[in-house]
């Protein structure tokens, strides 16, 4: 499958998938034509990407996922092992949650006080 024919399949820009082949989380194979030499990517790349998409909307980064995607799949991490990530993780966007709390909280507060000047103003 050549890289327009993966992007269609995928619905990421080609690239995002040059990015993802560099970054070793996707593997392609050199095709010779003419003089010019094409990705090949097999068809199995496709369910890699949505993976890779799937873990992103999950909160981990592209770096993370090139450490853990591959041994997960090919069942070389233990599944307790896989927990403890995915468990970190998700400490890790609770935390996330807890602070832009905080930060919504401060906005709102700054709209209170603002919006109270601005009627303040309008009547003087």
């Amino acid at each position: 499958m050549l890289i327009n024919q993966l992007a269609k399949a995928t619905g990421l820009p080609k690239d995002t998938i040059r990015y993802y082949t560099k970054l070793g989380l996707l593997e392609s194979k050199e095709r010779q034509a003419g003089s010019r030499k094409y990705a090949d990517y097999d068809e199995s790349i496709v369910e890699v990407v949505k993976i890779i998409k799937h873990a992103q909307k999950s909160g981990f980064t592209l770096q993370e996922i090139r450490l853990y995607l591959f041994d997960i799949m090919s069942g070389k991490m233990p599944p307790k092992e896989v927990v403890g990530i995915l468990e970190t993780k998700l400490t890790d966007i609770r935390a996330q949650q807890e602070s832009l709390k905080e930060t919504e909280t401060l906005l709102q507060d700054s709209i209170s006080m603002f919006a109270k000047k601005a009627v303040q103003a309008t009547e003087e």
